[in-house]
């Protein structure tokens, strides 16, 4: 139980990006289209679990000091460092061997994928900003994967509104992080959060916020297809939710937990993916 702890399955739920361009092409009900990009879903799930496992094996000590991630496995004592290492590098392994026999392009999603995390653990993290912005490119990555499986190229707009979503979420994060930092709750914190200020992290969510619905605007509406534009509601109210969330809920742990803790959230999440694939199938 401990071990399916360790890969993190709630978290699962950001590899449903590989699913976009099948969805927003309008091809999930083909059956050539959807068993490889599924098989690709599953491959970045294995992929996401093996860094998170070598993230908790490097940060144990860090987590042990922190109000939740202290009952992580590792963190908890529960699993070893070193089988924490050996998980990730056989879930890498596996997913690196699998990769090749889908495509070449998708395997160098792959190792992008895992070399950015990898530089994200090592050095990335340290830095103000370039530990959000490679958050960002770690969802682009997921876009990607869909896209190279399946030879679809993804709108240039799409492409913004995931980036700055991904800086939306991780500055709401950071934000619930300051806050435990100033409490006094965080013991050891990632010596990233001492050189962020809570002003302008809430400054950078409120941004983002209005980026992220700029940049899916204008992706709908370069779709020039009405019933396309009416999921643009279903974006704005699902994203001023989540800052509403941030603003009475400051604290919480991670925005997975929001999605899966909030009704409403996770009812239009449902709802914009329902619709989307109801709309790009007619069209």
């Amino acid at each position: 139980m401990s071990l399916f702890i360790l890969l993190r399955p709630r978290q699962w739920i950001k590899n449903l990006l590989v699913f976009a361009p099948l969805i927003f092409s309008g091809q999930i009900f083909r059956w050539e289209f959807f068993l490889p990009v599924t098989v690709s879903f599953f491959l970045f799930c294995l992929l996401s679990s093996a860094c998170y496992a070598l993230n908790d094996a490097l940060d144990y000590e860090r987590d042990r000091a922190h109000p939740s991630k202290r009952y992580r496995p590792v963190a908890a004592g529960k699993i070893s460092r070193k089988t924490a290492l050996a998980a990730a590098f056989l879930l890498f392994s596996w997913v690196v061997i699998v990769s090749f026999g889908i495509s070449a392009d998708f395997l160098l999603v792959v190792i992008a994928y895992a070399l950015l995390n990898l530089a994200y653990n090592f050095s990335l993290k340290k830095f103000m900003l370039l530990d959000l912005i490679s958050i960002g490119f770690g969802f682009l990555l997921r876009l990607y994967a869909g896209s190279v499986v399946l030879d679809i190229p993804v709108s240039l707009w799409l492409c913004v509104s995931v980036f700055v979503l991904a800086l939306f979420l991780g500055a709401g994060k950071r934000k619930g992080d300051l806050i435990l930092l100033r409490k006094g709750i965080l013991k050891k914190p990632n010596p990233v959060l001492r050189q962020y200020d809570l002003l302008w992290i809430e400054m950078l969510i409120r941004i983002s916020l209005v980026l992220v619905n700029a940049a899916y605007f204008f992706y709908v509406f370069s779709q020039k297809e009405i019933a396309v534009f009416i999921s643009f509601s279903f974006v704005l109210y699902g994203t001023i939710r989540y800052f509403y969330l941030l603003e009475e809920h400051p604290a919480y742990p991670d925005p997975t937990d929001l999605v899966f803790k909030d009704k409403q959230l996770t009812f239009v999440i449902v709802m914009w993916i329902t619709y989307m694939i109801s709309v790009r199938s007619m069209i």
